[in-house]
Order: structure tokens, then sequence, then C-alpha cells
């Protein structure tokens, strides 16, 4: 068995994964490091414990192709749940559709009040100007002096 000084790089290559990953690997493994004369650190192993990962990183392994009745049994039941929330989904949709009508239906008849409102508020106005103006009248007869009154 010899013995390898190598860079995380070279590590990296050797075992196929990223430089991170013989970096953490190395220190799982704890190994020794020692920094080289050309400022990289490089870490001494033994050939036989370099091999390869089965796999590359970020891949999850395979399943059987066949799977046990449990998990058969419980997929069957999270589609059938995954129905019921489809169902109710379509159901609240519904339900928010006819609220939504009945909300626009609501906005309606309140912008018709508050068109009548406005109308009413208006012709409140124009009889109280109507009778401030008699009011203001009917003061200015009565300042008037009695035979003025009379006379005309």
């Amino acid at each position: 068995m010899s013995i390898l000084s190598l860079t995380y790089a070279e590590l990296a290559e050797r075992l196929g994964v990223s430089v991170d990953g013989a970096r953490m690997k190395a220190k799982r493994a704890g190994w020794p490091k020692v920094k080289g004369n050309d400022g990289t650190m490089r870490v001494t192993v033994e050939e036989a414990e370099l091999t390869p990962a089965e796999r590359s990183p970020n891949v999850r392994p395979t399943f059987a192709e066949q799977p046990n009745e449990q998990a058969a049994e419980q997929v069957r039941t999270l589609e059938a749940h995954i129905a019921t929330l489809k169902e109710q989904v379509a159901s609240m949709q519904d339900q928010l559709g006819k609220a939504d009508a009945l909300a626009n239906t609501e906005r309606g008849r309140a912008e018709q009040e508050r068109e009548r409102v406005a109308d009413l508020t208006a012709q409140l106005l124009k009889l109280t100007a109507d009778m401030m103006g008699l009011q203001q009248a009917h003061q200015a007869e009565r300042q008037r002096p009695w035979w003025r009154r009379l006379v005309g």
C-alpha cells in the first residue's frame, strides 16, 4: 500500500466528488493535512482508502421497482385524500363565485342608494334655500311699517 499526498482538487477527482466534498471527507476521515510549499493544502491518504463514490452527488438512490404492499396502500390512501381535497377546492371555488356574484349585486344596490341619497340631498338643499329666501322676504316685510304694508 502506497501513501499519497494529494491536493483537495486531486482528491476530489479521485473520489468523484466536488472539492468541498473532498475537504469534508478528509475532515471526517481524519486524514492528516499539510500545507505544501506552493501554499496549497495537501492531504496524506493511503491509496486503498480512495474508492470513488458509487453515485454522483445530488442524485437520489433509486428504489426497488416493485413497491411493497404497505407503500402501495399508502399511495392509494393519499390519492383518495387528494381527490377529496380537489372536491373541496372545487366546492369552495363555487361558493366563492356565488359570494362574488352576491357582492357585485350588493355593490350595485349600494351605488343606487348612494345616487338616491345624493338626489335627496340636492332636493333638501334646494328646499332649504327656498325656505331661507321666503324667511328673508317675510322678515323684510315685517320690518316695514304697518301703514306701508297696508297701502302697499
